[in-house]
């Protein structure tokens, strides 16, 4: 009997070692990323908060590691370290690109970790989720409607897919999903087990599946049509089509859905022209280099800027091309040819030309509507006709407001130029932190 319970803390060990080594390679690879950061990009985010940023982050997992040897002791040991090294990895890059949004993406990585803790402690008897499907289906289908009435913007331009209260937003397709993948769950273990009961070995579809599925269609649909929203409504039919596919194992199901997916693209590629210029750019982004691809042709770029290797952590310029001539468009041409990057580093160049150096300016044509800077003072930061930012009124604002929108804004196209006030608290350092951006 001793030899028995003996062998099995052994094969609860092994994993459990083998996940805490895991870790500690997610942790080194995390916390020497963001030191490196602080060293090589002090002006993104202070080097306490990155300091801090890696403390908290490791705490959050070691917690996780702990509470998971006591809830769920036989779990896969490989599970949390590609999750912890995922979300550092994504908090390296959040920081890298983002002063303003690294706090953010910290406190959510705490709550969903803390929310998988709550699950893994809750009880394993969810029948409570199979008796009531038919009222989340209901409830998730009824949040996304409410969008219709009552969706908002948080950034007061674009498609209203959110829904707020007291200054929180979310979106209710994001709550669907989750929804629909328990509704479908619930449905397909309980036509599985029906059909397993009754002996049913047909090699044809079964009504049983395929009218969730046309079901499903029908919803993403409205969410194509009424949200225009291609992006949520594609990975909610997909992993339908998986689950499906896991329930019935058939894959005649997967080609009966693919079909209906490409059916419904061209429709929205038909109808919508959001989607239509989403799918142009896509094919065909240099034409529209200057426009809607901007975004896409900066990334190319970069990515030919980088080389096989890439440049470095901290290192590389995620803005291409870039006013300062330090920036890296001379590589940017090299990987990829002069002609698709002319017309945009001729527009800086003018718009660099028409303002002197103690002159704050935002080189508005370069702009990509992020929102960090109307949200961070909308009086000094406004948007023209084409939803690209301009200073509306520079004495509505501190410098010091200047300069951290020029350390936020995701193009560094923000120049602060010198102080208007010279008395205001802090200057000395705030004309370092603008060094960078004059």
């Amino acid at each position: 009997m001793q030899d028995t319970l003996s062998f099995r803390r052994n094969l609860l060990a092994r994993p459990r070692a083998r996940e805490r080594a895991l870790l500690l390679v997610a942790c080194a690879f995390v916390i020497a990323g963001l030191v490196q950061l602080s060293i090589v990009d002090p002006l993104s985010m202070g080097a306490s908060l990155y300091l801090a940023a890696s403390v908290v982050w490791a705490l959050v997992f070691v917690v996780a590691h702990l509470a998971l040897d006591r809830y769920l002791p036989g779990r896969d040991p490989l599970i949390l370290p590609i999750v912890a090294l995922l979300t550092g990895w994504g908090l390296i890059e959040v920081a890298r690109l983002s002063r303003t949004d690294a706090p953010r993406q910290l406190m959510w990585v705490v709550v969903s970790v803390g929310v998988m803790l709550v699950v893994a402690a809750a009880p394993r008897e969810l029948r409570w989720l199979r008796r009531y499907r038919y009222t989340w289906l209901l409830g998730g289908l009824v949040l996304l409607a409410a969008t219709l009435v009552f969706g908002v913007n948080p950034s007061g331009i674009g498609q209203e897919l959110w829904l707020g209260f007291g200054g929180i937003f979310f979106q209710p397709s994001e709550v669907v999903k989750l929804l629909m993948v328990v509704f479908l769950a619930s449905y397909l273990a309980e036509k599985r087990d029906l059909q397993l009961v009754m002996r049913i070995q047909s090699r044809s579809l079964t009504v049983a599946y395929l009218a969730p599925m046309l079901a499903m269609w029908g919803v993403a649909m409205a969410i194509l049509l009424i949200q225009q929203d291609l992006g949520a409504a594609m990975l909610l039919f997909l992993a339908f089509l998986v689950m499906l596919y896991l329930a019935s194992g058939k894959w005649q199901y997967l080609l009966v859905g693919m079909a209906l997916l490409v059916f419904a693209v061209l429709i929205g590629y038909a109808l919508i022209g959001r989607v239509t210029e989403r799918v142009n750019t896509w094919l065909d982004p240099w034409s529209r280099a200057e426009v809607e691809s901007y975004q896409v042709v900066q990334s190319l770029i970069g990515i030919g800027a980088g080389g096989l290797f890439g440049r470095g952590l901290g290192q590389g310029e995620p803005v291409v091309p870039a006013a300062p001539p330090e920036a890296p468009t001379p590589a940017a041409v090299e990987a990829n040819g002069g002609a698709p990057t002319e017309p945009a580093v001729a527009e800086v160049a003018a718009a660099a030309g028409e303002h002197g150096e103690d002159e704050a300016y935002i080189e508005t044509p370069r702009c990509t509507t992020c929102n960090e800077c109307t949200l961070l003072n909308p009086r000094m930061f406004a948007y023209d006709e084409n939803k690209q930012a301009y200073l509306a009124d520079l004495s509505a604002g501190t410098y010091r407001e200047l300069v951290e929108a020029a350390e936020g804004c995701q193009v560094a196209i923000i120049h602060p130029g010198a102080p208007r006030d010279p008395a205001e608290p802090g200057l000395d350092e705030l004309l370092e932190r603008a060094a960078a951006f004059r």
